[in-house]
């Protein structure tokens, strides 16, 4: 029977692990925000960590030039040519991991003033914006092109005017697979935090207990990994008889257990008094148990009362 919903709290273990787990997060925040195709995606998604490389020829359009295999003709007008970018090109060898590279990319022989794009292999058309220009008769034209590469490891370059060769040169890639690390640790760490789960219960009037085993509030608790849950307990009870009891119980079912008894007698003098206690639980990973306040009425007839009842499981981490 739970009435109110859960209440955490906090320990300085916890206040000390959330900050390294801010920091771990800093860090990802910052190497996303550093992305030029970052768009607000989870780690992972489309943030990317840069990997410097030796440079490497991918490709070069001109026939009799090094590298020997691909392509080895101009790119036409109006022409896209699907380069492959990851695995075994040229003198390139580009993990299949990477979701980007950093090229220095370089025009030559072209025949009529123009453009050339480059662009993520698996987008439909070219976009407006130019990697390169230059004028027939111009010398060799290198710029520094940064590119998302297709999920198949390919880009795209496309001419606009005239024929042209096109040189690739890798100097770096960029792979997402540091971040799916790094997010993957932040998830374990904050999986092995203790937490603590507390409910509560004040009815108005005070529960009215009778002989036969009652549980008057519950608390749940899974296991993100596998450890120890001691559950607290409190609570005001009450008597009107002297000498009669309430009698309550910490348990992980509504049943009696009385190595765990907390007991409240009634004197000439008090009719109310609180009791408290706790006991100690071990929860497999991923298991996911109830614990209860299980009170009865101890004897003198259906007086006993229970309220301002708080019961809370702290959870803690197998070392």
């Amino acid at each position: 029977m739970s009435t109110t919903l859960p209440r955490a709290t906090i320990s300085p273990l916890q206040k000390a692990i959330w900050i390294t787990a801010g920091m771990m997060l800093a860090v990802i925040a910052t190497l996303a925000f550093s992305q030029t195709w970052s768009a607000d995606a989870a780690p992972g998604d489309d943030d990317a960590t840069y990997v410097a490389i030796p440079n490497c020829r991918a490709f070069d359009f001109r026939p009799g030039q090094l590298p020997g295999g691909g392509k080895k003709t101009p790119l036409g007008p109006n022409q896209t040519h699907t380069q492959q970018i990851t695995g075994a090109v040229g003198d390139c060898s580009i993990p299949n991991s990477a979701v980007g590279v950093a090229m220095n990319v370089t025009v030559a022989n072209g025949t009529a003033q123009s453009n050339l794009r480059v662009f993520p292999g698996d987008l439909p058309t070219a976009p407006t914006v130019s990697n390169l220009n230059w004028m027939p008769g111009d010398a060799p034209t290198p710029n520094k092109v940064d590119v998302k590469l297709s999920p198949a490891g390919t880009i795209n370059i496309y001419n606009q005017n005239g024929t042209v060769d096109v040189i690739g040169d890798i100097v770096g890639y960029y792979t997402s697979e540091s971040l799916q690390q790094l997010n993957q640790n932040v998830e374990q760490l904050f999986d092995s935090l203790p937490f603590s789960v507390t409910e509560t219960a004040n009815p108005i009037p005070l529960t009215q207990l009778v002989v036969a085993p009652l549980s008057i509030v519950d608390v749940t608790v899974t296991a993100p990994v596998a450890g120890d849950v001691v559950v607290h307990s409190s609570a005001v009870v009450g008597q009107a008889v002297p000498g009669s009891t309430v009698s309550c119980f910490i348990n992980d079912s509504v049943d009696i257990d009385m190595a765990h008894l907390q007991r409240y007698e009634a004197d000439d003098h008090s009719k109310f008094g609180s009791i408290a206690g706790h006991r100690a639980f071990q929860l497999a990973a991923g298991e996911t148990r109830t614990f209860h306040l299980v009170c009865i009425e101890g004897g003198g007839g259906p007086d006993g009362t229970v309220g301002a009842i708080s019961l809370t499981a702290a959870f803690t981490p197998a070392a």
